[in-house]
């Protein structure tokens, strides 16, 4: 899912934000390209290839090509497009296309960073990685859009945001299973079924999840960790810990600390 990799993206320069036209033309080759670039063509069409997918660019389909992809590329209908390149810390091998319900509004957004960067301000720099950031999320938002969840998905629904606010508390199977309106056994198999897991084994490894956070900030101790994250003591901590990781808290970090010096 494309909201994994643009989550995570760090963005370090905007090259380019330039709007062209084109006329149909035959089929172009691009091969690992060397900087990210987001395409959206106001007028006409154009189709990529790569990996044996099709990747259609319309004015309701923008379509980014990630640093490190090969494509075939070819403009079908003729019009006006905006071409946007940028610098980031990551390489993916296949373009990634979006729909979008409205287009001028997306397409507004990029003229406005374009006619900013024009400006020339002291900050424009600044200013185009924050404003690409919010496109990306513009982007990231509409691809949610497209995810219907199932119907036992949205019934437990409040209780995964439950666990998320209230995951260093006591909490119980009832307590959830009240939370969405349902009885304690068909919440627990509604659950299990959706996640994989329990509630309460879920409940463990958010825990542990959010301990490993933690457990990256030099000045917590262990038992600042255990308190923090919702454990009852530094034992059940370390004993829940290893179980999930087959490390102990201490060896974890030990290792975070080995993986950071060595980068």
């Amino acid at each position: 899912m494309s909201t994994d990799i643009l989550s995570k993206l760090v963005i370090k320069h905007v090259k380019t934000v330039i709007t062209m036209y084109t006329e149909a033309s035959p089929t172009m080759r691009h091969t690992d390209r060397d900087t990210w670039a987001l395409v959206l063509k106001y007028e006409g069409k154009s189709v990529y290839h790569s990996q044996g997918k099709e990747f259609f660019s319309d004015n309701l389909h923008p379509v980014l090509l990630p640093a490190g992809c090969s494509y075939d590329w070819k403009c079908t209908e003729s019009g006006h497009f905006t071409f946007l390149e940028f610098e980031c810390d990551a390489r993916h091998t296949s373009p990634i296309s979006f729909s979008l319900r409205n287009g001028d509004a997306f397409f507004k957004m990029i003229k406005e960073l374009e006619y900013k960067r024009d400006l020339l301000s002291p900050t424009s720099d600044m200013e185009s990685i924050r404003d690409l950031y919010s496109i990306i999320l513009t982007l990231t938002a509409s691809e949610q859009r497209q995810y219907i969840p199932g119907r036992d998905e949205k019934r437990i629904s409040p209780a995964l945001e439950y666990l998320a606010k209230y995951y260093t508390e006591h909490i119980t199977n009832e307590t959830l299973a009240d939370v969405c309106s349902m009885s304690t056994v068909y919440f627990r198999k509604t659950f299990t079924k959706v996640t994989g897991l329990s509630p309460i084994s879920y409940l463990r490894s958010y825990k542990v999840n959010m301990a490993k956070k933690m457990l990256a900030a030099e000045h917590s101790s262990l038992t600042d960790v255990a308190i923090s994250a919702g454990f009852s003591g530094i034992y059940d901590f370390s004993r829940t810990f290893k179980a999930l990781t087959g490390l102990s808290p201490s060896q974890y970090r030990n290792e975070l600390i080995t993986s950071s010096t060595i980068e």
